[in-house]
């Protein structure tokens, strides 16, 4: 397994900060908790067990032998192997062979310590078996906004070997997207390309120095290029962070010889210089990188991935579009690995841009008309009511998508209209089953604490069946504790599981109690039935063919793109909602 630990600087990291869960698991764990194995008894090699076509589905046969294997499903011939192996066979394609009732799964060989497990995986193809994650490194990725966990795995009986997942941050919580084979189900990307880059090893032209890079010219964006400047000259070169003609601009300088990095605006032909000192140890003659985001007026500055001593923002009133390039006061520069991507990255205070549409009151809207995108945001309620909605697209009145999150009812919703035709509304439940790991810094032998990240409406749990089940349940309301009632005990489809059910609650913490002196150290996870709750992320991917929408990083809708370049929006009412970490970035 992979964890997270959280904190404000780096010598702040302890056990308390760390998430409650893991971020990245062997995919076996999920399988096994979901589905059921079907074998329930062995002898001599034969494996008794009950199919309901209907009912179970497709089959996957896991297998985990030391030498030569043989599996036999009700005397036909389903697996044949002459060396160790340790993998998922996808048997959809024999169900056939299965029958309704009691059936019998031979194996002939040497069972490793994994042995042999028979899942019902419904509709579910088998993948490969992904376990013990580790040595992790997180990347930006080639355009600048995206980023990716690469670490290694082990897949199958295979030597360990290396991976790459995305990851997301919903509001500040990082979120990995894996671990993931090649029948995961979902939508697993490639890393998205810059809107224009420039890489030596390519056999590309460089661009030319001291002016805007060939491409489009946008309001929001993010720039990057690594500099290699002489040692023997105190020369000043850097890049055009924006340019909109000769008389506004901007440029970042690096002195490396003196030791200071320095910019200087333009604005209708009036410069201003403002320099800054680097590192003693910052060094000439090898290659450093320069980058910046521009959202709105505001550049931020990092210069070798960190932020630009004394001056990390640069505020300007330069708003509108432009394009970045390369500059050197004596051309003695070398310049490679430039990146240019249309997009935003913004957060908290740097939150801004957003202007308010001139056709519908309250949408404020942002960023330049685009074909294909990824949008995230992440949307909080104040409180247990109103209205927050995000225009994913957004053209004018008669054309655009809209998602709402109505925390007053419960429910999140998919409307639009497209040449002024309304589209079907579409009601989508977002209930679920979200596991939740006890949280170790409150709890202890006696107490087990789970903590919500966002005031959440429950109305069943799940626990593990090896959990003693004398214990209280408490939860947060209104800033006291109260005891959970009226609960009843409910049949669930996986035997290792149990349920419970109780009058829908809102709350942000449950902690179970031994009515005994019997501890709850075995209790260390739950899964809740999550009706609803006050705090979701929110990501669309537009392309030319499609609109397809997650929530919480799942798909939930996916429609036909008719649209054509938009923009986005931001909308709220009957109450207060919060829009935070927002980022856009164009899909080439």
């Amino acid at each position: 397994m992979l964890g997270v630990a959280e904190a404000s600087a780096p010598l702040d990291f302890n056990h308390g900060n760390k998430y409650a869960y893991p971020v990245v698991t062997s995919n076996q764990i999920d399988l096994e908790e979901t589905y059921v194995d079907l074998l329930n008894r062995q002898d001599d090699g034969n494996f008794q067990f009950v199919y309901d076509k209907t009912k179970n589905g497709n089959l996957s046969l896991r297998i985990h032998h030391t030498g030569a294997a043989k599996a036999f499903l009700n005397g036909s011939l389903v697996y044949s192997a002459e060396k160790r192996d340790y993998r998922h066979i996808d048997l959809s394609k024999n169900r056939n062979l299965a029958i309704n009732g009691s059936n019998t799964l031979t194996v002939e060989g040497q069972l490793g310590k994994h042995g042999v497990a028979l899942f019902a995986l419904k509709e579910q193809v088998a993948d490969d078996i992904l376990f013990t994650p580790g040595q992790p490194n997180i990347l930006r990725g080639p355009n600048g906004f995206e980023w990716w966990l690469i670490y290694m795995a082990n897949k199958n009986a295979e030597p360990r070997g290396q991976y790459i997942n995305r990851v997301h941050f919903f509001g500040k919580k990082l979120v990995v997207d894996g671990i993931t084979g090649k029948n995961t189900p979902g939508e697993h990307p490639a890393p998205s390309k810059p809107t224009w880059q420039y890489l030596s090893d390519n056999n590309q032209q460089q661009p030319k120095i001291n002016q805007p890079i060939p491409s489009t010219p946008a309001t929001n964006y993010y720039f990057e290029t690594g500099i290699k400047s002489a040692a023997t000259n105190a020369s000043n070169d850097g890049i055009i962070a924006w340019k909109a003609d000769d008389d506004n601009w901007l440029k970042i300088l690096i002195d490396a010889t003196n030791k200071q990095w320095s910019y200087i605006v333009s604005q209708k032909g009036t410069q201003e210089t403002f320099s800054f000192p680097l590192s003693a140890d910052f060094k000439a003659n090898v290659f450093h990188t320069v980058s910046l985001f521009k959202n709105h007026t505001d550049f931020t500055v990092r210069i070798d991935d960190l932020p630009a001593p004394a001056k990390p923002v640069i505020e300007t009133t330069f708003a509108g579009k432009g394009l970045p390039g390369i500059c050197s006061g004596n051309a003695n520069a070398t310049f490679d690995g430039i990146t240019y991507t249309i997009g935003w990255d913004e957060y908290d205070e740097h939150i801004k841009g957003w202007q308010p549409s001139k056709d519908l009151p309250g949408l404020q809207l942002k960023g330049d008309l685009l074909d294909n995108y990824e949008l995230s945001v992440q949307t909080n309620a104040d409180a247990k009511k109103g209205i927050a909605a995000v225009y994913p697209v957004y053209i004018n009145p008669d054309n655009y998508l809209k998602a709402t999150f109505d925390f007053t009812e419960e429910q999140f919703s998919i409307s639009g209209k497209t040449k002024g035709k309304e589209m079907p509304a579409q009601k989508i439940s977002l209930a679920h089953l979200q596991k939740h790991y006890a949280n170790s810094t409150f709890s202890d032998f006696a107490e087990r604490h789970f903590i919500f990240d966002a005031p959440t409406t429950l109305d069943a749990i799940l626990f593990k069946k090896e959990v003693p089940e004398n214990f209280h349940i408490h939860y947060v309301k209104n800033g006291h504790w109260q005891e959970l009632s009226s609960i009843k005990h409910a049949e669930w489809e996986h035997p290792g599981f149990r349920r419970i059910e109780f009058a829908p609650i809102e709350t942000t913490e449950l902690i179970f109690v031994p009515k005994t002196t019997e501890n709850l150290s075995s209790l260390q996870e739950i899964r809740i039935n999550e009706r609803f709750k006050q705090n979701y992320n929110l990501r669309v991917v537009k392309n030319q063919k499609d609109v397809r929408i997650f929530v919480d990083g799942k798909q939930v809708c996916e429609l036909p793109n008719k649209l054509g370049n938009s923009q986005v929006g931001l909308f709220s009412e009957q109450g207060k909602a919060i829009f935070s970490a927002i980022t856009l970035f164009r899909i080439e």
